[in-house]
């Protein structure tokens, strides 16, 4: 792999697997929040020697005319900054724009955006500002929450009823963001019943989370067909089925074969 070569180049070391894991989401983070390389040291970077493994990175795609994804989103920004023409010729395409999870754009999503809208344009970003929690991956917030700001004349609709969840839900999540300041102000309410109280489990690392979640679903009069595990990714996923498979729980995976470890 090209930049295991040019870690262990660079760095003098063999890197693992999670390095690995760590450079790319870096160099994505840097093309996606349009940082010069001058800039590195400004930023929290964990990666020895990084501004030269970038270099090289980008020095070796040239060569041998190789593209990673972030560089489909630069090469397209900097070609309509530099073309005017090309970029009179999109801003014609395309006179209706609609942008959904617009809270996970990063900042050259958002610039492309903003040479394409013109006063012509009909632009409809959708988002949720109490879901930005991507800054650590290269997420921009400023794209949403100063949506009016870069595109005068704008109306920010808010949609503040919530259709799926309990009233206890509702009103702790209301109390829970409220101590995030940097959004827009609005109140979440819900028509649905009350249901059950909100429970908060402490848990000290992931194994005793696992081992509380069995306990519990062993413990339940309801029965196993009572219960869901809501997971973040596939990872975790991986965990949980180890855990019921050694507890005697029988379980399935939506979307996978229930023969999960002999997929």
């Amino acid at each position: 792999m090209l930049l295991g070569r040019l870690y262990e180049q660079h760095v003098q070391e063999r890197p693992t697997e999670e390095t690995i894991e760590t450079l790319s989401g870096e160099i994505s983070y840097i093309k996606n929040l349009l940082i010069h390389p001058d800039e590195f040291e400004q930023h929290p970077f964990l990666t020895p020697k990084l501004k030269e493994i970038y270099l090289s990175y980008a020095g070796a795609k040239e060569q041998y005319g190789l593209y990673d994804f972030d560089d489909m989103l630069l090469i397209a920004y900097k070609a309509l900054k530099q073309y005017p023409d090309l970029l009179e010729q999109m801003r014609r395409r395309y006179s209706v724009i609609q942008v959904d999870e617009a809270q996970d754009n990063s900042k050259v999503q958002n610039s492309i955006i903003r040479l394409l809208v013109t006063d012509q344009t009909s632009l409809l970003m959708v988002a949720d500002d109490d879901q930005m929690i991507y800054e650590w991956r290269g997420a921009h917030p400023d794209g949403v929450l100063k949506f009016d700001t870069f595109y005068p004349g704008a109306e920010v609709f808010k949609m503040e009823e919530n259709f799926r969840s309990s009233q206890e839900i509702v009103n702790l999540s209301n109390a829970f963001i409220k101590s995030n300041q940097n959004r827009y102000d609005k109140q979440i309410v819900t028509h649905n019943p009350s249901f059950k109280p909100v429970q908060l489990v402490k848990v000290r690392n992931e194994m005793e989370q696992i081992q509380d979640v069995i306990k519990r679903i062993k413990g339940s009069p309801s029965g196993y067909h009572e219960h869901a595990i809501l997971y973040r990714n596939n990872m975790t996923a991986v965990l949980f089925a180890n855990a019921l498979v050694q507890s005697g729980i029988p379980f399935q995976l939506r979307g996978s074969t229930p023969y999960f470890f002999n997929h």
